[in-house]
């Protein structure tokens, strides 16, 4: 191995060597065990207690569902902007409407994330199943009407439709 890259290691291993000798540092780490704060952001715990109640926190798997919508509503639905029509994935590539639909889909995604309150309760026609229903506002206007709720893995979504998608353009 070359020198250079010895004395480069030797130099890192003796700075860490050196930042763990320090006496305040080393105390903290006695005193403390294992729990020790090496700062950072706390991992969230999806299921917690207060008390003698258990808590669960679903958000993560809310946040999955919100995701997937958004792909299902860029990839798989119709939807007419200035008398173009194709999926919001298509209609980003026409130069004529592009800025547009970036815009309008990004109002629609903000929308789609900060929906979080829970409106109701709907039944999946399958699997009879129920799902928490929330409601996000749609400013693009759908070829054919959205299917009302939306069913993901653990919500149903259901599309306001607003500004844009109420005239007939």
């Amino acid at each position: 191995m070359p020198g250079g890259l010895t004395r480069k290691f030797d130099y890192e291993k003796g700075k860490r060597q050196q930042s763990a000798n320090k006496e305040d540092y080393r105390e903290r780490i006695l005193e403390e065990g294992d729990n020790f704060d090496r700062g950072g952001e706390q991992q969230r715990k999806i299921i917690s207690f207060r008390g003698s109640k258990l808590v669960m926190d679903l958000r993560p798997f809310y946040h999955d569902d919100k995701k997937s919508l958004l792909g299902t509503l860029e990839t798989q639905w119709q939807f007419t902007i200035d008398g173009q029509v194709g999926s919001i994935a298509r209609l980003r590539k026409n130069p004529k409407v592009s800025e547009k639909v970036k815009e309008l889909f990004e109002i629609m995604q903000r929308s789609v994330m900060g929906a979080d309150e829970i409106i109701g309760t709907a039944e999946h026609p399958k699997t009879k199943r129920q799902y928490y229903m929330v409601e996000f506002r749609c400013n693009i206007r759908p070829v054919d009407p959205l299917p009302n709720p939306i069913f993901k893995k653990h919500l149903a979504f259901s599309a306001k439709l607003v500004g844009p998608a109420l005239s007939d353009s």
